[in-house]
């Protein structure tokens, strides 16, 4: 019983102001009403008082009700805005964690070659050994030269995303202009394969777009076996082949032949510093900032990046990301379908 008569006054109280406004001039004009109703005889001041007074102290709980409201919600955006920032610091403290260790790995190699190399440079090591030593430690130093590379982009594309400019350019042009600055090892060691239709035109930033599909080509060629294919297409995307859409999306895709990736994987794959656990012990090479970067890239400029693969060896995996496209519909099928040899 005593929790019915709790919930009606709370009822009250979760009603908006006007309607719990009309109740208490309804209260009013009732209890006016049976104040004349009532013989003059029987009338006292206390009659009227009592629920005027009730009405009045109603009033100003529902309005200290409101306040209080208005104060927790402040209460609350303010412990989500310190989470969020607690966050956020944590993000950064485990960033730079993760860099100070991933820079001590180079450092101290480059620095126990050298060492080497003076201690026993004349007296023990022949010149193929010396040869050997130097290019181990010109070896860390380009690994050192990515990782502050891939750490500084990864920096400052928070810091240009408002003023990112995008443009139309065409994404035949711009693969083209990243094979031709591809290493002529890999380009050597893999078969190339182009499926992009010659009309196609992005909507991008073309430093970005091209430093995504480097990180994606470099990791191609890293981790598949020498005279695998690596397959770049474009296509439309979307709804890009209804008559009626002439803008619409374009999907970007690298795909190997290489061992593949395991789906329980996929998921954190674009995460600062995460690499394949067969590739931690691995002899290939690498930050894990590679594929973090290409997405930070990819959504600044209003698309998005992810992974397929079913984890078989041979099968390969398929990186793809997504842009917007402003594409002619007589070049849909217009595709250029061609095989680069070295």
């Amino acid at each position: 019983m005593m929790r019915r008569l709790d919930a009606f006054p709370r009822f009250l109280l979760k009603l908006p102001f006007f309607v719990r406004l009309s109740v208490a001039i309804l209260s009013v004009v009732f209890f006016l009403l049976l104040y004349m109703l009532v013989s003059p005889a029987a009338r006292t001041p206390l009659m009227l008082a009592i629920p005027m007074a009730l009405v009045v102290i109603g009033l100003l709980v529902s309005l200290l009700r409101d306040s209080l409201d208005v104060v927790d919600a402040a209460r609350l955006q303010s412990t989500r805005a310190l989470e969020q920032q607690q966050q956020l610091n944590r993000a950064k403290d485990q960033f730079i964690l993760n860099v100070n260790h991933e820079l001590r790995t180079p450092l101290t190699a480059i620095a126990g070659f050298i060492e080497l190399l003076l201690e026993y440079n004349e007296r023990l090591l022949d010149v193929e050994e010396r040869t050997k030593f130097l290019k181990q430690a010109l070896d860390s130093c380009d690994d050192l030269q990515m990782l502050i590379g891939n750490v500084l982009d990864a920096l400052q594309i928070d810091c240009g995303k408002e003023h990112l400019s995008l443009q139309a350019c065409s994404v035949q042009q711009a693969v083209r202009e990243v094979l031709e600055d591809t290493d002529p090892r890999w380009l050597h060691s893999h078969r190339v394969r182009l499926d992009v239709a010659e009309e196609l035109v992005m909507l991008a930033n073309e430093q970005y777009f091209r430093q995504v599909l480097r990180n994606l080509l470099s990791n191609a060629f890293k981790y598949t076996p020498a005279g695998t294919e690596v397959l770049v297409s474009a296509k439309p995307y979307g709804n890009a082949f209804q008559p009626s859409e002439s803008a619409s999306q374009l999907c970007i895709q690298v795909k190997d032949a290489g061992p593949g990736i395991p789906p329980d994987e996929l998921p954190d794959l674009f995460h600062q510093f995460v690499r394949l656990k067969r590739d931690i012990s691995g002899q290939v090479r690498g930050s894990g900032l590679g594929l973090y970067i290409s997405k930070q890239m990819v959504e600044a400029m209003g698309g998005r990046i992810w992974a397929e693969s079913a984890g078989i060896s041979g099968q390969g995996s398929c990186f793809c990301f997504t842009l917007a496209a402003s594409i002619p519909q007589a070049s849909i099928n217009a595709s250029l379908q061609e095989e680069i040899f070295h």
